[in-house]
């Protein structure tokens, strides 16, 4: 309490966190919530997202004579 009462008045918090009690949580009766399948999640990775095959020649390829 004495914390919160210093940083408001430093003016680092518009009120004091102790003084304001927290309203119940009430439910929203417009909200709509939507479950996805559970096999929804899984995607699959396409084939080039895939880890690039390092085949090609470098820049010091030679150089190790």
């Amino acid at each position: 309490r004495e914390a919160q009462e210093e940083a408001y008045r430093l003016g680092l918090i518009p009120y004091i966190p102790a003084d304001v009690p927290e309203p119940d949580p009430q439910p929203d009766p417009e909200k709509k919530i939507i479950k996805f399948p559970s096999g929804q999640n899984e995607t699959p990775i396409p084939e080039s997202a895939r880890e690039p095959r390092d085949d090609s020649p470098t820049l010091f390829e030679g150089l190790e004579d």
